[in-house]
């Protein structure tokens, strides 16, 4: 009479494993559908954004990057390609960020010397800066140089300014 019973409960547990495997695989393709087909609410107001910044000794002063108007930029990815003369000179590029009116925060980027060709300074960088204005500047350390340019690219995305923000 035992073992009948013991029969009769793993039967029930092999049934109810049965279920659940069979249950899982058909569940988690449920799953994967809903979140292919879920519609992401914040998708549909951001916008592809990408700037490009031309900076040296001529036009020493910051450069600014136009956001339209209501947009709020969010950088992502920035790129700087430049070249100083000197040896001895660090160029370092600035981003200045404002959100809402308020003063600009300053985020420096230190791009690094080439091994092979002296002068020539690069850095791709993942970022993460809001800002409602934007410019870019750029400044040295070491020795004062005759000749420094850099070029920046700037990507990311705009979203809409809600009134709340």
């Amino acid at each position: 009479m035992a073992w009948k019973r013991t029969m009769v409960a793993l039967t029930a547990v092999a049934a109810v494993v049965a279920l659940v495997s069979l249950a899982g695989p058909r569940r988690a393709f449920a799953d994967a559908v809903s979140a292919v087909l879920m519609r992401d609410a914040d998708l549909p107001a951001r916008q592809p954004f990408q700037a490009a910044v031309a900076v040296n000794l001529n036009n020493f002063s910051n450069r600014p990057v136009h956001i339209p108007e209501g947009k709020r930029l969010v950088i992502e990815y920035v790129t700087i390609a430049g070249a100083a003369c000197c040896s001895g000179t660090q160029p370092l590029i600035l981003l200045n960020a404002s959100l809402s009116g308020a003063p600009a925060t300053s985020y420096y980027l230190q791009p690094s010397q080439s091994d092979v060709a002296q002068g020539q300074f690069y850095r791709s960088e993942l970022v993460k800066i809001y800002a409602d204005q934007l410019s870019v500047g750029f400044g040295w350390s070491g020795y004062t140089p005759n000749n420094l340019a850099a070029n920046i690219a700037i990507s990311g995305h705009l979203v809409d300014i809600t009134p709340e923000q």
